[in-house]
């Protein structure tokens, strides 16, 4: 289970929440909940808790929201020491905005699943749920459409896993990831995972100097690495001869 909803590290703005006619009761609090929940890595990076440490995961980023609160009113109405189910029910859900309906949930230990359809490969990859994420993995051409959403969603465990049971090649990720970016971008943006770049060098898998062709066309990885501040990324990228799209403009 995750704090936010659908595996995203960002909670959505007030006005899209679930309980209009509850929030209304209050104003500074509106503006603060629309937040990162947990880091400063990004919307993918986020707190995944089993049932046991739900509790204590919500207990905790919910005192730390309160601490940083400057919405003394909404302050007072969570820390009433007479606060009911139902209005807690509404404060963790306007504070986090659960992917599950995790305050009930967290009220037993008496679970039973319920499947309600087949997970999507995607929802399967974002959920690291391995048995759901087979039934999208029996051929190559599958695992290849697998491996360009783990990408994006910088999974290196789902990643290791489909290098642990395909051989790929560049051409192979080139035409079946299905990706709107080139690979070598979303392997280098914001969001991305050194390590799972690092794996691709390695690999040969991607060009340490591929030029981008779909989105800031003309950039590389370096650019993307030094435009994100990303140190370890550009280390990686420089022990493999990497250079900006300027210094390869200037060689050519």
């Amino acid at each position: 289970m995750t704090l936010t909803d659908h595996l995203y590290n960002d909670v959505p703005h007030a006005s899209r929440h679930e309980h209009q006619e509850f929030i209304a009761q209050f104003s500074g609090v509106k503006k603060e909940v629309f937040r990162l929940v947990h880091g400063n890595k990004g919307t993918t990076d986020i707190p995944v808790f089993n049932t046991k440490d739900m509790r204590l995961g919500l207990g905790l980023h919910l005192i730390d929201f309160l601490r940083n609160s400057n919405d003394t009113e909404f302050k007072n109405f969570a820390l009433n020491k007479n606060l009911n189910g139902k209005n807690l029910d509404r404060i963790l859900n306007f504070v986090f905005q659960p992917e599950f309906h995790v305050p009930r949930m967290v009220s037993t230990d008496n679970f039973k699943e319920v499947k309600l359809r087949e997970m999507s490969a995607e929802e399967a990859v974002r959920a690291y749920n391995f048995a759901a994420l087979s039934a999208h993995m029996k051929n190559k051409d599958d695992a290849c459409k697998v491996m360009g959403i783990a990408i994006n969603n910088a999974r290196k465990d789902v990643i290791d896993l489909l290098f642990s049971k395909f051989s790929f090649t560049r051409e192979d990720l080139i035409k079946k990831t299905n990706m709107y970016y080139d690979i070598e971008y979303s392997l280098s943006d914001s969001d991305a995972d050194e390590k799972i770049l690092k794996d691709f060098l390695e690999r040969g898998l991607v060009e340490p100097n591929h030029v981008f062709r779909k989105i800031n066309s003309g950039d590389t990885m370096l650019d993307n690495a030094i435009n994100n501040d990303n140190k370890k990324m550009i280390n990686i990228l420089l022990e493999y001869g990497a250079m900006t799209g300027e210094e390869i403009n200037n060689h050519s």
